[in-house]
């Protein structure tokens, strides 16, 4: 699967969810191109294909507007910088 910038991801895959893997960011940490490798309206399908794809950068995004009635939580995982044997800390966000 080739890379694609977000603009043609967005356009290709409005409404659902992607998992995309080798994607390259800006300096705002937004992704700029990268390769979908899984997509769909389901989002349980879309990150059960997470497993398939032994890749250190993967992200899920839902490309399109997010529904009126859905609430969101944004998790961030955190890793000390010390060690690799640092606890992992997730900070998780609730979007309402």
């Amino acid at each position: 699967k080739k890379i694609l910038s977000m603009e043609q991801i967005k356009k290709r895959y409005n409404g659902e969810w992607v998992l995309i893997a080798d994607y390259e960011t800006d300096d705002l940490s937004r992704i700029k191109r990268g390769r979908v490798v899984a997509h769909g309206k389901d989002q349980r399908k879309v990150y059960g294909q997470l497993g398939k794809h032994q890749k250190i950068n993967l992200a899920t995004r839902y490309i399109g507007d997010v529904p009126k009635d859905l609430t969101v939580i944004l998790a961030e995982c955190y890793r000390g910088f010390a060690t690799t044997k640092s606890p992992l800390i997730l900070v998780f966000w609730l979007c309402i």
